[in-house]
């Protein structure tokens, strides 16, 4: 009977201190692992709809950009790429330009405090080289870089349109470096009505 008992005690024999402590580190790894994991992918969704909110802002700056420029007589070198563009907005009858403000990386609009040059039957031909400081921001968002290719208008023989394209890249908080970034593009025909006539 009394072997029967211990037979029966070992049965019922629970887990070593050992065993115990061994099934507790890998629980408690298991669920670390687990817990990065999840960490990540909250943190790469955040950052993906930074980069998100950051390029829907540049959007929305670039499509009023090319509405305006459209409409404009844009003074910039021919087929160089700038950071900046002046142009004559006809609709305002005033110079503007389009700058990155690297400071704030956002895009702001300034206002030319001269005035223009006129050739001799009176069409505009440039922007006077006096810009207002500051400017107002186009975007809330992060542009980290800005460039405008421009070929320029001719009223030469043959008459030419030029056209500009604005490229922006977005980064995330400014980091460049790593893949968190995005490059939007778009291409605009001047018309320059009243720069080229008849």
């Amino acid at each position: 009977m009394l072997m029967e008992k211990e037979k029966q005690l070992k049965k019922l024999k629970g887990f070593s201190l050992v065993e115990s402590l061994i099934a507790t580190f890998i629980f408690v790894m298991v669920v670390i692992m687990i817990m990065e994991t999840f960490f990540s992918v909250i943190d790469s969704r955040r950052r993906v709809r930074a980069v998100q909110q950051d390029i829907e802002d540049a959007r929305y700056a670039m499509e009023v950009m090319a509405k305006t420029l459209r409409m404009s007589s844009v003074f910039s070198s021919d087929g160089s790429n700038l950071g900046n563009i002046h142009f004559y907005d006809y609709s305002q009858e005033k110079c503007f330009q389009y700058v990155l403000d690297n400071t704030s990386h956002t895009i702001k609009v300034q206002e030319n405090t001269s005035g223009v040059t006129k050739d001799a039957y009176g069409f505009v031909t440039g922007c006077t080289n006096s810009w207002g400081s500051g400017g107002v921001s186009m975007t809330n968002g992060t542009v980290n870089e800005l460039y405008f290719t421009v070929e320029k208008s001719s009223k030469g023989s043959p008459k030419k349109l030029g056209h500009v394209t604005i490229s922006m890249k977005v980064c995330y908080e400014n980091d460049c470096t790593n893949n968190d970034s995005a490059i939007i593009q778009t291409s605009v025909s001047l018309r320059d009505y009243g720069y080229i006539k008849n």
